[in-house]
């Protein structure tokens, strides 16, 4: 999977994100479930923030091949990778990536 790139946020702006899996998925398999917590933060790889792990709100949501999880980003001028694991019913574990920017505009 290629790694998806989010338009930049203000910090305080609740979000939904998503990561499509459908390319990845064989016909016919679909997602069961999430891994862990789902979404995570993987690293910050712009600027500073001491509690990475607090812009993830609330549980993920599966919406057919779609994962969906809140965000509220606090800390400007942060760019974050994150990081999304599914298992199908193959059964086989995958993992998506995005980048997410917070700024103000």
């Amino acid at each position: 999977m290629t790694t998806k790139r989010f338009d930049p946020h203000s910090p305080g702006e609740e979000l939904v994100l998503t990561i499509d899996f459908s390319q990845e998925l064989s016909v016919g398999e679909t997602i069961t479930s999430v891994v862990g917590n789902a979404w995570s933060v993987d690293a910050v790889v712009k600027g500073t923030d001491p509690s990475p792990g607090d812009l993830i709100s609330g549980s993920a949501s599966i919406v057919g091949a779609q994962i969906t999880q809140k965000v509220k980003p606090l800390i400007d001028y942060v760019e974050y990778r994150l990081k999304c694991s599914i298992q199908t019913d193959k059964p086989q574990i995958l993992h998506g990536f995005a980048i997410f920017p917070v700024k103000n505009p």
